[in-house]
């Protein structure tokens, strides 16, 4: 009696773990809740390329533009939007803007670090190479990363969606835009940026005030 009772107990407290660790991470979609948290892509640019790495551990609270983009393919209106990207966070990063993107391919379902190595190294140079990175940097202002399906499961985009732009503030989705496929055109993008920068940016910084000609006298 005492061992079927004991296996209850073990069956319920099994299942209400369960339970909590899968609210522990609720999929990013609703406006006003937390973001679902960290998650490690692959770098592909800048000091950290070729690692894993988590660039919203970095950001902290800061307003933050995640540009989540479906494929490995780097069309030239891609390569624009990632241009338009790094210029907007490099004129707003003094004030606090953040912006990263990540290609996801979902035709890897684990999580990237667990696929077959040459598989992802294969794919890791094709994108640097579509990128522009190998050699040198085009977008220092911005990570731009690599992940598999597996990230869609906590942050996921629409069906038939091919980018999702997260604007997020205070670790909390401030707003989206989901651009299917043709949409993600340079102008459209460019608006979003215009919206992104009107929700997350209330003001401007103070500029520094100008040193004392003469060091103050203490009484």
């Amino acid at each position: 009696m005492m061992g079927l009772k004991t296996k209850l107990a073990g069956m319920i407290l099994g299942g209400a773990l369960a339970a909590a660790c899968q609210a522990q991470a609720p999929p990013a979609g609703k406006l006003g809740e937390p973001i679902p948290g960290p998650f490690h892509p692959l770098v592909l640019n800048g000091d950290l390329v070729d690692r894993y790495h988590c660039p919203l551990s970095d950001f902290g609270a800061r307003p933050i533009v995640l540009v989540m983009v479906r494929g490995t393919e780097v069309s030239d209106a891609w390569k624009a939007n990632l241009a338009a990207l790094n210029a907007f966070e490099g004129r707003l990063h003094d004030v606090g803007m953040r912006a990263m993107v990540v290609f996801v391919d979902d035709s890897f379902k684990e999580p990237l670090a667990l696929a077959g190595i040459d598989k992802r190294r294969d794919l890791q140079d094709k994108m640097k190479a579509l990128l522009g990175t190998a050699k040198e940097d085009p977008y220092p202002h911005i990570p731009v990363c690599l992940d598999s399906g597996d990230l869609l499961s906590r942050y996921p985009m629409p069906q038939g969606a091919e980018a999702s732009i997260l604007m997020v503030k205070g670790f909390r989705l401030a707003d989206r835009a989901d651009l299917n496929a043709g949409e993600a055109t340079p102008e459209k993008f460019s608006a979003i940026l215009k919206t992104a920068e009107s929700k997350l940016i209330e003001g401007k910084l103070l500029p520094p005030p100008k040193p004392r000609l003469k060091p103050r006298i203490e009484d």
